[in-house]
């Protein structure tokens, strides 16, 4: 017997390799620098990936914090997401933001030494800026005109007391010259070197000389070379740089009626500043 027909072939084509690439997150923030709070909102191309993300500064996975709703940033953090299917996980983005935001700064008394971890910006503040060093006796008071003050660096401020004033930082700031006030960011002993530097705390609007004293993190003592003991003073008194400008310096007061600052009479009187015949001069 014979037999007749027909047979149907079938070809199955298998085909192995990755599945579909998930395109990784988009922010509507980019890395950088902001003087706000920011809202991170983020997406990804692949229809049906879900995002999530850190802010500790870890990789996420697909155990991480789920993405629903924009992230808030009120300081700095570094996010990192990534986007997922059941299938595929995609690259990491990575959106690094930094924060500089206003802070206040309420003064305890009229005037102030200061030292702040970041540079700030003071021109807009109210407040008035200050650097110091000692010159022919006395510290003299420059004002910083651009208000600006670098990282760690002390200085003087002069307000209101009570008053609470904002301040700016800032990512940088010029450097201060002809200072002699050095900052203290966190709370430490101020002690000066034997026969090389002398400290001096400030204190009801003069420097007092400090062999050793505790300061609280965010203030400032002065450290030069002059001593005020060698020169028979008690305290470091403070002139402003616009009224030395206009003091006359002499190289004696005899037989002139001479004062201190503070109003009391002086029979000899040693180099600095001094009130005679009722105006201000230097004694060389």
């Amino acid at each position: 017997m014979t037999a007749t027909g027909t047979a149907t072939i079938y070809t199955i084509t298998v085909t192995y390799g990755n599945p579909p690439a998930v395109e990784a997150p988009v922010s509507t923030v980019q890395s950088g620098t902001y003087y706000e709070s920011q809202s991170v909102k983020l997406t990804s191309a692949t229809e049906g990936a879900k995002i999530y993300y850190t802010t500790d500064g870890s990789d996420p996975t697909t155990k991480s914090t789920e993405y629903t709703k924009p992230i808030d940033v009120t300081e700095t953090t570094t996010i990192k997401a990534i986007a997922a299917t059941s299938d595929a996980v995609s690259t990491v983005t990575t959106i690094a933001i930094k924060l500089l935001l206003p802070f206040e700064i309420t003064l305890t008394k009229d005037m102030e030494t200061y030292c702040s971890a970041i540079p700030v910006d003071f021109s807009e503040s109210g407040l008035t800026v200050y650097t110091a060093k000692v010159a022919d006796g006395v510290a003299v008071l420059t004002e910083v005109e651009s208000g600006q003050v670098p990282a760690t660096r002390g200085v003087i401020l002069k307000g209101a007391a009570g008053t609470a004033y904002t301040v700016k930082p800032i990512e940088s700031a010029p450097s201060l010259s002809n200072n002699e006030l050095y900052g203290i960011t966190s709370d430490g002993k101020v002690s000066y070197e034997f026969d090389k530097y002398f400290c001096y705390i400030f204190q009801d609007g003069v420097f007092k000389k400090a062999t050793e004293a505790k300061l609280k993190g965010g203030k400032a003592y002065l450290r030069t070379t002059y001593d005020i003991t060698a020169a028979g003073a008690r305290e470091l008194k403070v002139v402003f740089e616009g009224e030395a400008t206009g003091i006359k310096a002499v190289e004696t007061v005899a037989d002139q009626n001479v004062y201190d600052l503070q109003g009391r009479k002086v029979a000899v009187a040693q180099k600095g500043l001094y009130i005679v015949n009722g105006k201000k001069m230097f004694v060389k």
